[in-house]
């Protein structure tokens, strides 16, 4: 007879969120998956330097902070003491909110930079069977990310859910 499998839509396209180039992609066309198996690897190279750079960016505004810090505590023994005027105070105590506020910053700066990283790892998030690759080792991969069927150009792979498959067959009555 001949027929065709049905999956009953319970197939997904797997894709990603950032840019990059493929460098590992361990999964072929047919293959079973698990849940969690790596699907493609992008190069991280770039999202690691923003990394470390975020790091880098959250240790100045933590001296800038300790700074700031130290020099309000001064400044309000000096204005208690009627050495310094109010607005020498104020202006202080707003460097000091300010440096409060680049240390959150510099904090976020290093989650999106992790967010990134992790973005570089795809694994699959369902256990199925791979049904099309839509890239290949090499191949730059666009931002985007749709979870959708049918693929499209920030596609990885498009795999379909091995738990409520079906076949459709026509046998002739021979």
């Amino acid at each position: 007879g001949s027929g065709y499998v049905i999956t009953r839509d319970k197939y997904i396209t797997v894709g990603t969120k950032i840019l990059g180039q493929i460098v590992e992609e361990p999964i072929e066309e047919g293959r079973h998956v698990k849940r969690g198996d790596l699907l493609a690897r992008i190069d991280d190279r770039d999202y690691r330097a923003q990394l470390h750079q975020a790091n880098a960016d959250r240790d100045l505004a933590a001296a800038n902070l300790e700074l700031a810090e130290v020099k309000a505590g001064r400044e309000r023994t000096l204005y208690r003491n009627g050495v310094a005027s109010r607005d020498e105070l104020d202006v202080t105590e707003n460097a000091l909110a300010v440096a409060h506020a680049a240390l959150k910053r510099a904090d976020a700066s290093i989650d999106y930079a992790r967010f990134n990283v992790s973005q570089c790892v795809i694994t699959s998030p369902i256990s199925g069977v791979v049904l099309k690759k839509y890239r290949e080792v090499g191949d730059t991969i666009n931002y985007g990310g749709d979870i959708q069927a049918g693929g499209g150009t920030t596609d990885i792979a498009q795999l379909a859910d091995t738990g409520d498959m079906r076949v459709e067959a026509d046998i002739s009555e021979n």
